[in-house]
């Protein structure tokens, strides 16, 4: 129950790069969408944030997905192997997504050793993650 709670605690917001943030996904750019979270991230979060990409029309043109995480202060392993799961659906609808974190959970992610979230796709700034 605490769990559920704190899920819904996360803060995923989706931005155009004009400014604008909604809880719907925006363009940032020809093909290229922006997903910010903020708080802590559980499976719950996780869950929620790819439902709502899927279910969204404009996803259909996406070319890229950027995962914004920079603002995420915790991470359990059930939200890992669940956005490691998000990458591989991902991936399946030819959509190339970039996680962006900070450089602590960068190495988190990668010495868990998913087989998705891997060195080519997890950043640890917009800047190189937008190129």
């Amino acid at each position: 129950m605490l769990t559920r709670r704190v899920a819904r605690e996360a803060d995923i917001s989706f931005d155009d790069h004009n400014g604008h943030h909604s809880h719907d996904v925006e363009k940032v750019g020809p093909g290229v969408r922006v997903v910010h979270v903020k708080g802590p991230l559980f499976f719950g979060s996780v869950s929620h944030m790819l439902d709502r990409i899927e279910t969204v029309d404009k996803v259909i043109d996406t070319e890229d997905i950027i995962i914004d995480c920079l603002k995420v202060d915790f991470m359990d392993l059930t939200a890992i192997f669940a956005l490691d799961e998000m990458v591989e659906r991902l991936l399946q609808h030819k959509i190339r997504p970039k996680v962006v974190t900070t450089p602590a959970i960068k190495e988190q992610l990668l010495q868990i050793n998913t087989p998705h979230l891997t060195e080519a796709i997890i950043f640890t700034n917009m800047k190189t993650a937008m190129r």
